[in-house]
C-alpha cells in the first residue's frame, strides 16, 4: 500500500476513512472476502472512459444481501472502494438518479460521491428496532383479539370477529 492509502481495516469490516486508488496488490490486501457474481453500474466512468464500477456480493452467509462497490480502471491497473458494506438495493436506489445528474464521464471525486450516497441512502429493509415494534404491534392486536373471542358468548363470537377482523384492520 502506498503512503496516501487511508483505510481502517479490523476483523469485522473495512471502513473507508479517505478514498484512495489503490494498487492491485494494495486491493488484494483489503482481504474483502470471497464474493459472487458481480453487477455492473456502467463501463465508461472517468475522463477516458476506461473505468468500471461494480456491485459485488459477499459469499459469506452472517452477510447475507450485502456486498461492496468498487471503481476498477483498467488503464492504471488500479481500484476504488467506494462503499465497504451495502446493498445491491441501495446502489440501485442511487444510481438512477446519480446517472440523471452525470450525463459526462464522471471521474473520482464523482465517483467518490456516488459512494457517500449510498452509504447514506435509507436502507429499504426494516431496521431491528422497527422489526421488534411491528412484531409487538400485531403480537398485541392478535392477543386481544384472541381475549375477547374466547370470553365471549356464543352468541357473540360472530359479531366480536367481524368486529375484529372488519373494524380492527
Amino acid at each position: 500500500m502506498d503512503a496516501t492509502t487511508t483505510i481502517r481495516i479490523d476483523a469485522a469490516s473495512v471502513e473507508l476513512v479517505e478514498p484512495q486508488w489503490l494498487s492491485a496488490l494494495a486491493w488484494e490486501g483489503l482481504k474483502l472476502g470471497d464474493h459472487g457474481p458481480e453487477m455492473d453500474y456502467g463501463m465508461r466512468w472517468g475522463a477516458s472512459g476506461g473505468i468500471r464500477v461494480s456491485y459485488a456480493p459477499f459469499r459469506d452467509a452472517a452477510r447475507d444481501g450485502r456486498g461492496f462497490v468498487y471503481a476498477y480502471d483498467a488503464q492504471g491497473d488500479r481500484y476504488l472502494l467506494l462503499n465497504a458494506d451495502t446493498t445491491v438495493e441501495q446502489v440501485d436506489n442511487v444510481w438512477g438518479r446519480f446517472v440523471a445528474e452525470h450525463t459526462d464521464h464522471p471521474g473520482t471525486a464523482e465517483l467518490v460521491q456516488f459512494g457517500r450516497e449510498i452509504k447514506e441512502a435509507a436502507p429499504t429493509g426494516y431496521s431491528v428496532d422497527r422489526a421488534t415494534q411491528t412484531l409487538l404491534h400485531f403480537l398485541d392486536r392478535e392477543l386481544s383479539s384472541n381475549a375477547r373471542l374466547t370470553s365471549a358468548g356464543p352468541d357473540r363470537c360472530f359479531e366480536d370477529a367481524r368486529q375484529v377482523v372488519i373494524d380492527g384492520s
